[in-house]
């Protein structure tokens, strides 16, 4: 019998390991991400239920005259003036059963555009980001890699880049 009670024990175990895990890796795409050869960093955060994400630091922060960068390539010249860094970027990811996110945009800082934007977590250090046009089929996939380096200031402890919060 107590053989019985330990395969029972051990089972609901497992069923509650089960029920759990998809929620954990989930939760694990929100931190900060070293992007674009570690010239910036991106921070995805919970939004609702939801995922977001901003331009959390910058290795180069300023232009060639010494100025905060600007989101100068915007195609809405209103918007030309908001400062890279601290920025929104990802909007409107959503998590599918399987712990994978999908259905977001990605603003692009570079050409103005917004595309299509899906993540999955590959490990605990490493996601996989892919951007496209349309469907997913017409994008390219890049590997994004967990910031752990705690040294590195934040948009948000600069004078600029704090209107831009998400």
């Amino acid at each position: 019998m107590a053989g019985l009670k330990s395969k029972v024990a051990a089972a609901a175990l497992g069923m509650i390991g089960i029920a759990v895990a998809p929620a954990t890796v989930a939760q694990e795409i929100f931190g900060r991400w070293i992007v674009d050869g570690g010239k910036a960093v991106i921070e995805l955060l919970p939004c609702g239920q939801e995922a977001c994400g901003r331009i959390a630091w910058l290795k180069n922060p300023r232009d060639e005259t010494g100025a905060p960068k600007r989101d100068i390539m915007n195609p809405d010249p209103k918007r030309r003036s908001r400062f890279l860094c601290g920025l929104p970027l990802v909007e409107g990811l959503t998590r599918r059963k399987d712990g994978a996110w999908e259905g977001g945009k990605i603003y692009s800082t570079r050409d103005g555009g917004t595309y299509g934007f899906d993540v999955t977590l590959i490990d605990e250090n490493s996601l996989a980001v892919r951007g496209y046009l349309g469907i997913g089929i017409l994008g390219s996939t890049r590997i994004w890699r967990r910031d752990h380096n705690t040294e590195r200031r934040s948009c948000r402890d600069t004078s600029s880049g704090d209107e831009n919060r998400p």
